[in-house]
């Protein structure tokens, strides 16, 4: 049987209405835009509307604001801290813990035992890191920043590689990259004289996330990360 249009208006007609339903509703908000838009012109000629506009702009820039500056911190006992001493050793013993913390997980997992001689690294690994790292991002202690280690080009590259293999041939790590900075940013609520109310944001040389990178990479060609072992590495870098 063949099928036939039996409605009174045509099949483009109907396909239109959304379209002018739409178009209608933009002339709608845009007419209630520019009305509100110019009621909230004439009130700022009224002072007293003029010191409530005051009011809420500060109270917007306030809650945006990071905590800066706090002459007083609540230490481990709930004691509030007010000489620099303390406080800064209020903040070491805090973030030393939240750092070191070992989290839950479960402990028999069974892998099995990678030996041998581990091989050079070669320079190839080396460009493919220095390639993706990302540019703008905070140096560590000695102000050396990727774009620096980008821009020396062949140089730098040979540098980062026998920084490299020094490491994997002594078996440790320059002593300056023991020592970081990290910056606690407050997380905009709870009590801002809790250390727990802050993230703290370490700034790690960036020669040394180079290595922990190429490590990474020949770990995981290894050996097999489980979900729960994390290993202290990211995507991004």
């Amino acid at each position: 049987m063949e099928a036939t249009w039996t409605g009174h208006h045509s099949a483009s007609t109907i396909l239109m209405k959304p379209v002018i339903a739409v178009k209608k509703a933009k002339r709608v908000i845009s007419s209630g835009k520019e009305k509100k838009q110019k009621e909230c012109a004439n009130d700022l000629n009224d002072s007293e509307c003029q010191n409530e506009i005051l009011r809420m702009a500060k109270q917007m820039v306030k809650e945006r604001q990071d905590m800066t500056g706090l002459n007083c911190i609540k230490g481990a006992s709930g004691k509030v801290i007010v000489d620099d001493k303390g406080i800064k050793d209020s903040w070491t013993e805090y973030m030393e813990k939240l750092m070191n913390e070992e989290n839950e997980w479960y402990h028999k997992i069974s892998a099995g035992i990678k030996e041998g001689p581990a091989d050079c690294i070669r320079i190839a690994e080396v460009r493919a890191v220095l390639k993706k790292m990302k540019r703008h991002k905070a140096p560590g202690l000695s102000g050396l920043v990727a774009e620096m280690i980008q821009a020396t080009g062949d140089t730098g590259t040979q540098w980062s590689l026998d920084l490299c293999n020094g490491i994997m041939k002594e078996g440790c790590i320059p002593e300056d990259w023991k020592s970081s900075v990290v910056l606690p940013i407050y997380k905009g609520k709870d009590d801002p004289m809790e250390c727990g109310s802050y993230r703290g944001i370490k700034f790690l040389e960036r020669a040394m996330i180079v290595v922990e990178k190429i490590f990474e990479h020949r770990i995981r060609q290894q050996v097999e990360i489980d979900d729960m072992q994390f290993c202290g590495f990211g995507e991004s870098f």
